[in-house]
C-alpha cells in the first residue's frame, strides 16, 4: 500500500460499504460531499485497487477497517 488512510477516508469507506450514499455520508459525518468525491477517487490508488468495492476489501483484510 502507497499511504495511509486518513481517519476521513476510513469513514468513508467504511460508510460506502454499509451501503450509505454520499450525501448520507455527508449529512451523517459533516464531511463535505467534495471531498467524499474526492475521498472514492483517491482511496483506491492508495490501496493499489481496481475500484472501490477493492479498495474495501483490501482495507477490511489489512484491519483498516472493521
Amino acid at each position: 500500500m502507497q499511504n495511509e488512510l486518513t481517519e476521513e477516508e476510513k469513514i468513508i469507506l467504511k460508510a460506502l460499504g454499509q451501503g450509505f450514499t454520499c450525501k448520507e455520508i455527508a449529512k451523517k459525518f459533516a464531511i463535505p460531499l467534495k471531498k467524499i468525491t474526492q475521498a472514492r477517487k483517491d482511496i483506491p490508488v492508495k490501496l493499489g485497487a481496481a475500484g472501490m468495492a477493492h479498495a474495501a476489501y483490501i482495507a477490511f483484510r489489512n484491519g483498516l477497517i472493521d
